[in-house]
């Protein structure tokens, strides 16, 4: 853990925490997400952390690209890794989903123009002003259901 710096760790214990419940409701939510449009992770952390935690998780199959900052896109909050994922998607950030469990990632997706679902356990004020649904996990039905009744629009929108 040493080695991944502190932009990293909080990812990486959350990746490394995920129980086989959670990780089941996100890969299955994410299978419906991924027969709909392409996916891509907008990610502070770095590269190989991101691909570790998805593919200890079984999760890196869903996800056509991983987009995270270097010498010219700029972190969170900063919108870079959002619009860059956006265009790897061949979509415009309006037509984007961020989904989003930190304020930083929420102003991130929120500057680029994105839709934004928050996931976690008690939110702020804050990020439920800035969110377009907020749910306490990926197994919520609300969630669900709602990404289960989504008609597929082809490669011209993207889910992040």
């Amino acid at each position: 853990m040493e080695s991944i710096p502190n932009v990293g760790r909080r990812a990486a214990r959350r990746s490394a925490s995920l129980d086989r419940t959670e990780t089941y409701e996100f890969a299955r939510t994410g299978n419906v997400a991924a027969g709909f449009a392409p996916l891509a992770v907008a990610s502070n952390c770095p590269r190989d952390v991101v691909e570790s935690g998805l593919a200890h998780a079984g999760l890196l199959p869903y996800f056509t690209d991983i987009v995270v900052p270097d010498a010219i896109l700029r972190p969170k909050p900063d919108p870079d890794v959002y619009l860059a994922a956006a265009r790897a998607c061949g979509a415009p950030p309006s037509a984007c989903l961020g989904v989003e469990d930190s304020y930083c990632g929420i102003l991130s997706a929120s500057r680029a123009g994105l839709r934004i679902l928050g996931v976690g356990a008690n939110p702020r004020s804050e990020e439920l002003a800035l969110v377009d649904m907020w749910v306490p996990t990926f197994a919520d039905t609300a969630l669900l259901d709602w990404a289960g009744s989504r008609e597929a629009v082809g490669e011209t929108c993207a889910r992040v």
